[in-house]
C-alpha cells in the first residue's frame, strides 16, 4: 500500500520530529471517500468494486488515503484503531446500510460533518492520523488565523521539510535556497496536495474553518488557515 509512515505528533519542538513527517499524497477532498474504504471492507462483497460503486470511481486514490489515515494498514485489513471508531458509527447500521448512506452524498455540496453529524466527535482525531495534521494544528494554535503565505512561512521557520512537502511542488525549493526568499503569493509554486485536498478534509471534519482551492483557481493570499474553536491543543499519542 505504501510505506511505513510516523503519524503526526505535536511536541514542544516541531524540529525534534521534522525528519520524521512524511505527506501522503492525497487525491480526493471529500472525507467520505476514505472514511468509506474500511467500512466497505467490513461489507460482505469485493471491496474495490464497493467503493467504486458506492464512494468514487478513484479506489485507488481512496485505499491510498484510507491508509495515510491509518484507516486501513497495507494489507488492506481495517487498522484496530479505526475499528473502535467503527464500533460507534455503525452501530444502527450493517455496512452496506452505512455505504449506500454515504453513497447518497455523491455529487452533493455542504460540509462532512454536517451530512453525517455522528462523524462530528471523531473528525480531529481522525484528521491526526495524518502525519501532518499536528503539527498544523500546532502552529495554528500559536499564530491565530493566518493567510496560506503566512502559514507556509511560519511552518518553514520551524520545519522547512514539512513546509516543503505538504505545500509545495516538487523542485520549487532549488538547492541553497530558503522557502522564505520564495514568492509564496505566487500561485504556481503550490502543489495540490496541501492547499486543496489536505485542507478540505480537515475542513469538513470540523478542524478548519474553510476549505481547500483547487491550484488552478489558487490565490494564496486569499486562502485563510484557522482552526474551528473545539480543536484541541497539546500531545497526542
Amino acid at each position: 500500500m505504501g510505506a511505513t509512515q510516523t503519524r503526526g505528533v505535536p511536541r514542544d519542538s516541531l524540529a525534534d520530529v521534522a525528519d520524521s513527517i512524511e505527506t501522503p499524497t492525497l487525491a480526493l477532498s471529500q472525507p467520505k471517500n476514505y472514511l468509506g474504504v474500511p467500512i466497505a471492507v467490513l461489507a460482505p462483497r469485493d471491496t474495490g468494486a464497493l467503493v467504486m460503486g458506492h464512494l468514487t470511481s478513484m479506489a485507488g486514490a481512496a485505499k491510498r488515503g484510507a491508509y495515510a489515515f491509518n484507516l486501513i494498514n497495507d494489507s488492506g485489513d481495517v487498522t484496530d484503531w479505526c475499528r473502535g471508531v467503527l464500533s460507534s458509527i455503525l452501530t444502527e447500521f450493517t455496512p452496506m446500510e452505512y455505504l449506500e448512506e454515504l453513497k447518497s452524498l455523491k455529487n452533493t455540496k455542504g460540509r462532512f460533518i454536517t451530512q453525517r453529524p455522528e462523524w462530528e466527535q471523531f473528525g480531529e482525531a481522525v484528521t491526526r492520523q495524518y502525519p501532518a495534521t499536528s503539527p498544523i494544528i500546532d502552529v495554528l494554535h500559536r499564530t491565530g488565523k493566518v493567510t496560506l503565505p503566512e502559514l507556509v512561512t511560519h511552518l518553514a521557520s520551524q520545519t522547512p521539510s514539512l513546509a516543503e512537502s505538504l505545500f509545495l511542488k516538487d523542485a520549487v525549493v532549488s538547492e541553497n535556497q530558503a522557502i522564505g526568499d520564495l514568492s509564496l503569493g505566487d500561485s504556481s509554486l503550490y502543489s495540490g496536495t496541501g492547499v486543496c485536498q489536505f485542507k478540505s478534509v480537515l475542513f469538513h471534519l470540523g478542524v478548519l474553518t474553510s476549505a481547500g482551492a483547487s491550484t488552478d483557481y489558487l490565490h494564496p493570499p486569499d486562502q485563510v488557515w484557522a482552526l474551528e474553536p473545539t480543536v484541541s491543543s497539546g500531545e497526542w499519542v
